[in-house]
């Protein structure tokens, strides 16, 4: 399991636990990202090399509507279950967890 927050500037936008196998739908942070927004899929493999520099595509995500699969960015995944949570929800998730990370 790896613990994902996603950022846009300095502010955290939202936390995700990422578990291979589960189902997430992909919804990249940046507004003018469109590609792939709102599709459903199951994670596959990521890549868990904290030190690599190219972020872009770290994750390979098998879709549920083609069956095939792609790589994307880890950053844009939200787990299934949490997708009907609001933005700001998900920002007080993040900010409560890096709080108690800290203290």
């Amino acid at each position: 399991m790896k613990i994902v927050v996603s950022y846009w500037g300095h502010t955290p936008k939202r936390i995700t636990k990422i578990v291979i196998g589960d189902t997430y739908e992909y919804q990249p942070i940046n507004p003018s990202a469109t590609r792939n927004r709102g599709r459903q899929g199951t994670l596959l493999e990521y890549d868990n090399d904290q030190y690599r520099t190219d972020l872009s595509k770290n994750a390979t995500i098998k879709w549920l509507d083609t069956k095939r699969s792609s790589q994307v960015d880890i950053g844009g995944f939200i787990h299934i279950d949490d997708v009907y949570k609001t933005d700001l929800q998900r920002a007080n998730e993040a900010q409560e967890y890096i709080l108690s990370r800290l203290l």
